[in-house]
């Protein structure tokens, strides 16, 4: 991998880990059905030059963008607004790799072997472990929602393999687009006033927000996907486990959350088992690669 792209790559994981920072300051301050709202806005605005219409394929598309937007970041911003230990979360947000796997299993009749079902038992016992450490065990609620956010992206996940041939950005504005309308609704219902006097809203809330939205959603996902169309995935995706190490290291340095040996402990097994899924299936996907490629020549 040339030094510049494997740079980019670090960026991403940045981007990623940091991630938690701005998000939970924002949520400090502004509600969290408000705060998704103004994110995807944000979003929609830096990735509108790539909206396109798709043509018969729009109401995947928009039943895609639910799930990935509306329905992950509700669960996952309500997650974060009510936690202080946001280390937990940031790990059990990697649950939505077994998910994912548990879903294409069930949905595309995709089939594992042994290995990858040690690495989704190693993901869920490293996850049950550490929600008993008493530092977390407080805060169940929470870790539960970022579970339920956790297994919305895993869902949005199989349904995006559906959808070949659309850009990441174009797909962002749509997923931006298809969230808007209910989580506005949502916050009018249940968060009366947030969204209602935008001007009361602190200005570095606003930037909060769009740092979110154009590190997380745009240069990592959009720059992730320019990255596997040059190199194999089997290169790029274990990078990709750097990143909710980074996120527990901010969230400790920014927050002052603590780090438990059985939190440490419980980690180590879920990213463990997260590893074991992402190394196994960059393979076989490289091996599909290779054998379709086999295959026309």
């Amino acid at each position: 991998m040339k030094p510049l792209h494997f740079a980019f790559l670090m960026l991403i994981n940045v981007a990623w880990g940091f991630n938690i920072v701005p998000i939970k300051l924002a949520l400090m301050e502004l509600d969290p059905l408000a705060a998704a709202v103004i994110r995807f806005a944000f979003l929609l605005i830096l990735c509108s030059p790539a909206l396109r219409w798709v043509p018969g394929r729009m109401g995947a598309i928009i039943a895609t963008g639910l799930v990935m937007g509306a329905l992950q970041f509700s669960f996952m911003n309500v997650a974060y607004g009510m936690a202080t230990n946001v280390s937990a979360l940031a790990i059990s947000s990697q649950l939505w790799v077994p998910f994912s796997l548990i879903l294409a299993i069930a949905l595309l009749g995709e089939r594992i072997r042994w290995i990858r079902t040690v690495g989704i038992a190693l993901a869920f016992s490293g996850i049950a472990y550490l929600s008993f450490d008493p530092h977390v065990f407080s805060e169940r609620l929470p870790l539960a929602l970022m579970v339920i956010s956790s297994f919305a992206a895993a869902l949005g996940t199989v349904m995006v393999r559906r959808l070949t041939g659309i850009s990441p950005l174009n797909l962002q504005a749509w997923i931006s687009i298809s969230s808007i309308p209910p989580l506005a609704l949502l916050s009018l219902v249940y968060e009366p006033g947030a969204l209602t006097h935008p001007l009361d809203i602190p200005l570095r809330v606003y930037g909060y927000l769009l740092f979110a939205a154009g590190f997380s959603s745009v240069v990592g996902h959009a720059g992730l996907a320019w990255l596997l169309q040059r190199y194999p995935v089997t290169i790029i995706s274990p990078f990709t486990l750097l990143s909710p190490l980074l996120a527990v290291l901010f969230s400790v340095w920014v927050f002052d959350n603590v780090l438990t040996e059985q939190m440490i402990i419980g980690g180590v097994i879920a990213l463990v088992g997260v590893a074991i899924i992402t190394f196994r299936g960059a393979q076989k996907q490289e091996e599909q690669v290779q054998a379709s490629e086999a295959k026309r020549a």
